[in-house]
């Protein structure tokens, strides 16, 4: 996995290798394509309770969506 410096960088960078778009995403967590956008965007961050659904998501830890540090 790449260094990515930002939370909504790393989140586009995981979405983008799942080949789904920010409809899909939002989709699946319930909330509007804008607010993934945001993210992705670093407008906004997602709350604790959406890094856990993402980390769940995406099967990353926490650490990686808040770090960008990959566990050894």
């Amino acid at each position: 996995m790449q260094k990515i410096e930002t939370v909504g960088g790393r989140i586009k960078h995981l979405r983008k290798q799942k080949h789904i778009t920010q409809e899909e995403l939002a989709e699946q967590l319930f909330i509007t394509r804008q607010a993934v956008s945001h993210w992705e965007l670093d407008i906004n961050e997602p709350s604790i309770y959406f890094l856990v659904e993402l980390h769940k998501y995406f099967h990353v830890s926490l650490e990686y969506l808040l770090t960008g540090k990959i566990n050894s």
